[in-house]
């Protein structure tokens, strides 16, 4: 029993130990009052840590979702995760706990995101900028640093950008990239730019019966 939990937790520490990698978001800057569920799934690039061998950059598939509770349409706390196949390891994982307020503008919804997640080797503090087009949103852009460790000065700053179509109230096609790789892949050849793209699908809010 021991050493299958062992077993266990060491997969689970290992598949989270990524250099860095652009999360997927489906939802809207705007916020549906009640609980909210987004599912989604995707192809990323990625790097891998590798024990005296640098990173190991990968592809793969990445499956994720995320639950939340609007209290009204200006707050919602949240939690997200992912799980994944990936060339630079045969498992991927990804979490995040944060919480967004948004500021509904009738045609314009700027939003904030703030979580704490593991996308980096070790917890990574990540703000986003969300801003939402349309009042029924159909068009999400945003910036999402992340700094690694809590500490700016040790990491690299990373920096995502995003994208979200909107392509029905309930369907979204996600596109991200994280532009320092970009940079220097185009610029220094090194490395693999660090990019998702993805389609997810957000359930209609709902409230749980209280007697």
């Amino acid at each position: 029993m021991f050493k299958k939990l062992a077993i266990t937790s060491l997969l689970i520490s290992t598949a989270l130990l990524v250099t860095n990698c652009v999360s997927p978001y489906y939802s809207t800057a705007q916020i549906e009052p009640g609980w909210n569920i987004n599912v989604g799934a995707g192809l990323h690039s990625t790097a891998f840590i590798a024990l005296d061998a640098g990173p190991v950059y990968g592809v793969g598939l990445r499956c994720d979702s995320e639950i939340g509770y609007g209290v009204n349409r200006y707050f919602k706390p949240y939690a997200r995760g992912a799980v994944g196949l990936n060339t630079a390891c045969p498992y991927f994982g990804d979490v995040g706990i944060g919480f967004q307020s948004a500021l509904p503008l009738g045609k314009i919804t700027p939003a904030l995101r703030i979580e704490v997640n593991s996308t980096g080797v070790l917890l990574s503090f990540a703000p986003a900028l969300l801003l939402g087009f349309g009042k029924k949103e159909v068009l999400t852009l945003g910036v999402r640093p992340q700094f690694v460790g809590f500490d700016p000065e040790a990491y690299d700053l990373f920096i995502d950008a995003l994208a979200i179509v909107h392509i029905s109230p309930r369907m979204s096609i996600f596109a991200g990239a994280e532009l320092n790789s970009l940079i220097e892949f185009f610029d220094e050849k090194d490395g693999i730019p660090f990019l998702c793209v993805g389609v997810g699908y957000k359930l209609p809010p709902f409230h749980l019966k209280t007697d």
